[in-house]
């Protein structure tokens, strides 16, 4: 499970919260019950003062261990099945007075002897969708909900020479290689650039791979390319803290997904960080997607040479090619 030290610390608060949360909850309940119902408190004291009677007396005595317990359990069942009367007769469920934890299985604390639970594991994808910018969209933008026939499988493309549809089925397989290998410590990471046309599918496509990601808890970080270099702005000109986290986030997440590069102003500063980003990330042996509506000869008018180097060195390119799906 992929997860830096902030995200691991977010989700072991909430389960601090949980815990303190339902221990006061009991303390409540247990306050409300013995003030209704006293003979509720002395029961309690009772079963304590017996556990600790019982305990010295089979430490001192000597006597009969097995007759000594079989009276103290006798003893403890009769006092709970009044307890549970009690609390009956007042209307009170028989657990009122226990801990009700989110988790029973690991008592809110996520983990179950030293392995993490699997509730653990639920709240890391809850926070990594939180984080990744795509929370509502990834429920409709998907790979269940991806559809093959919208594109064409009549003319060729000039450049592919392959039909839109066939085009496709061949990103598709190279995107689900992508996913199935992704993060398995391979010497080289892997990086895309999907480029194509308005309204062929891209950003689709991210999506698609976004979720799945997510859902084997891997972070993914999803963010436009103007969004990108806004916050990068006011991370190195306004010193904002938040941006400065959101930079650090774009440098430890284990995917950053780049939408629609090329729509930015592009200028010196703009080359300069994005170098930065794609170097630390390359170095790190962290992925990254890139979409565009830009081909690799724009790219190269527009970005510098040390950027181009890197893109055509350490990315795969692939062209998504169609009609505009938006339209259709």
């Amino acid at each position: 499970m992929s997860l830096t030290n902030a995200q691991y610390d977010t989700i072991m608060r909430s389960y601090n919260r949980q815990e303190f949360s339902a221990k006061r909850k009991q303390t409540e309940h247990i306050e409300e019950v013995y003030q209704k119902i006293p003979r509720i408190k002395e029961i309690t004291d009772t079963i304590s003062s017996l556990s600790l009677a019982t305990s010295k007396s089979l430490i001192l005595s000597g006597g009969d261990v097995q007759k000594e317990m079989a009276r103290f359990k006798e003893q403890i069942h009769e006092l709970r099945e009044e307890k549970a009367n009690l609390l009956k007769q007042n209307g009170y469920p028989s657990d009122y007075l226990e801990i009700h934890y989110t988790c029973p299985d690991c008592k809110d604390t996520g983990f179950i002897e030293n392995e993490r639970c699997h509730c653990f594991k639920k709240a890391a994808i809850d926070l990594l969708y939180k984080q990744s910018h795509l929370e509502d969209i990834l429920q409709k933008e998907n790979f269940s909900t991806f559809k093959l026939d919208y594109y064409a499988d009549n003319v060729t493309d000039s450049v592919t020479n392959q039909t839109p549809r066939q085009n496709m089925q061949k990103i598709l397989s190279e995107i689900k290689k992508y996913i199935d290998t992704f993060g398995n410590h391979s010497p080289k990471v892997t990086n895309l650039v999907l480029f194509g046309l308005t309204g062929v599918g891209k950003t689709f496509l991210t999506h698609c791979i976004a979720k799945e990601l997510i859902e084997r808890t891997f972070s993914v970080i999803y963010i436009s390319a103007i969004d990108f270099f806004d916050i990068l702005s006011l991370a190195e000109f306004k010193n904002d803290e938040d941006a400065k986290i959101q930079e650090q986030y774009f440098k430890d997440c284990d995917l950053l997904i780049i939408d629609d590069l090329g729509t930015e102003i592009n200028n010196s500063f703009i080359n300069s960080v994005f170098f930065n980003i794609i170097n630390e990330r390359q170095l790190a042996n962290k992925s990254i997607i890139i979409s565009s509506n830009l081909n690799p000869k724009e790219m190269t008018g527009r970005y510098s040479e040390r950027i181009s180097s890197r893109l055509f060195g350490d990315y795969k390119f692939l062209k998504v090619v169609g009609d505009d799906l938006r339209r259709r």
